[in-house]
């Protein structure tokens, strides 16, 4: 078993277009993990995605964005890679997460495994499609907070049970989604806080947020600017490459070629 934790860590990739490549994070037959307080920002494929058997995992206080380096494939978050992906596993709770600007789909989207939704922050107006659920999964949603202008909140297709408690707030619905199948509960005790506190405390202290006012010794220091061609550069796969690398490459969310 894994157990491991990986916390206070920002993630940033080149940004999603229109290419396939790496997750900033992928776990993979990983089980027993807590991704706590981490930031993630412009992946290249999905900004951390969970599949192939992983299990027991949490996924709490983090941020999912992208910028305007994006402008393809803005899938944050999907657990379970195809239809066939194998029952039993992929049980994973999602709370107190924000997804933000420029997310599009995935929040999470899921095949099979049962996801627990817990008082999660909305406020990506750019979405067409924020949860999910699909073949063979279960959901339960609580207390979660869907802003004024998220107005693609929820699809499901194929999933075995969908639980949308009653403590859910839609700015932009007076109603909640139905329900389906039976009631889908989690094997662990646990408080669901008031809706109503979710922006407040999710946008204050959700991301790479932790041990913030640690000082470092460094009294004074330079502003640094980058140029252009002092950006990271990056392959079709994501890799980072270096400056004599031949080819297509991605270098701020743009494709050019390298001679």
């Amino acid at each position: 078993e894994m157990n491991i934790i990986i916390r206070n860590i920002t993630f940033v990739g080149p940004g999603s277009i229109d290419v396939g490549g790496n997750d900033l994070l992928s776990f993979t037959k990983a089980k027993n993990c807590w991704v706590d307080h981490c930031t993630f920002i412009d992946g290249m494929d999905g900004n951390f995605d969970i599949t192939k058997s992983s299990d027991f995992n949490t996924v709490s206080w983090c941020t999912f964005s992208y910028t305007d380096r994006s402008y393809m494939h803005q899938n944050t978050n999907l657990i379970g890679s195809s239809d066939s992906e194998a029952t039993g596993y992929l049980n994973t709770t999602f709370a107190f997460n924000w997804w933000g600007t420029g997310c599009k789909q995935r929040m999470p989207m899921a095949r099979v495994g049962k996801i627990h939704m817990l008082n999660n922050y909305f406020s990506c107006t750019t979405a067409s499609n924020c949860i999910n659920p699909r073949k063979n999964s279960e959901f339960l949603i609580e207390g979660n907070y869907f802003e004024s202008g998220v107005k693609k909140w929820y699809s499901q297709s194929g999933a075995t049970a969908v639980t949308w408690q009653t403590d859910n707030f839609i700015a932009e619905s007076k109603t909640l989604p139905a329900s389906l199948g039976s009631t889908v509960t989690v094997p662990y005790t646990y408080t669901v806080a008031a809706y109503s506190d979710v922006p407040g405390v999710v946008q204050s202290y959700a991301g790479a947020t932790l041990f913030s006012d640690i000082h470092t010794g460094i009294d004074n220091s330079a502003s640094f600017h980058e140029s252009t061609a002092e950006f990271p550069t990056y392959s079709l796969t994501g890799q980072r490459v270096c400056n004599s690398y031949k080819g297509i490459v991605i270098v701020n969310g743009k494709k050019y070629i390298k001679h």
